[in-house]
């Protein structure tokens, strides 16, 4: 009688998945998650978008000025607008506004980080967002209108391709960099375990090397 062949035992997970194996997956994660911010920068520059008006701030009334933000979100990014005036020069601006869909706030729904002083100048300030599934990365932009035009750019490059320019943000978001860094290693710590579990079984069809 021909002998019995022994079924080979099925690999363990945790044989499989090693601290070196996971602290790399985690490196390989955070490389693409900051790899990622100009792709996906260059990316959304290519992909139609819509403005969206939010309220506009009465609440600044006092102060003699009004504030007006829109926003448009991406898969890949996120682009806010602010700008401030005087309310002397503020009529035209307000008529396209509410024309657009804006209406009246009584708080302030600029993110901090886009709140323009209040001087008596007309000021704009934009910032981009970008990364995927998290904001990972943004860059600003500020404009002061008036008898010396001033321009100030923080946090963002222009990268030249096939002929032309794209701005690409590189000050961290740092919850989202993170975040993003996680989701990519997790995703390549599974693919390099099922890697292995394959290889592992000794399939005739596909012999894959062992992973450290």
């Amino acid at each position: 009688m021909p002998e019995r062949q022994s079924a080979q035992p099925e690999p363990r997970l945790r044989r499989l998945i090693g601290p070196r194996l996971v602290l790399q997956s985690l490196a390989i994660g955070l490389v693409l998650a900051v790899l990622g911010v100009p792709v996906f920068a260059i990316v959304a520059e290519h992909v139609p978008a819509s403005w969206e008006w939010m309220p506009v701030n009465d609440a600044l009334h006092a102060e003699s000025h009004i504030v007006l933000t829109r926003r448009t979100e991406l898969v890949l990014a996120t682009v806010w607008f602010t700008t401030s005036e005087p309310l002397a020069h503020d009529a035209t601006t307000l008529r396209l506004a509410w024309a657009a869909g804006a209406r009246d706030a009584t708080e302030d729904v600029r993110p901090p980080r886009l709140r323009t002083a209040l001087d008596g100048r007309r000021r704009t300030r934009s910032e981009s967002q970008v990364g995927w599934p998290w904001r990972a990365a943004y860059g600003q932009s500020e404009q002061v209108l008036g008898p010396r035009h001033l321009t100030e750019s923080r946090g963002q490059r222009v990268i030249g391709l096939l002929g032309r320019p794209y701005l690409v943000p590189y000050l961290p978001l740092w919850p989202g960099l993170l975040g993003n860094a996680l989701a990519y290693g997790a995703v390549v710590l599974g693919a390099r375990v099922v890697w292995r579990w394959w290889g592992a079984r000794g399939s005739p069809s596909v012999r894959a090397p062992a992973l450290s």
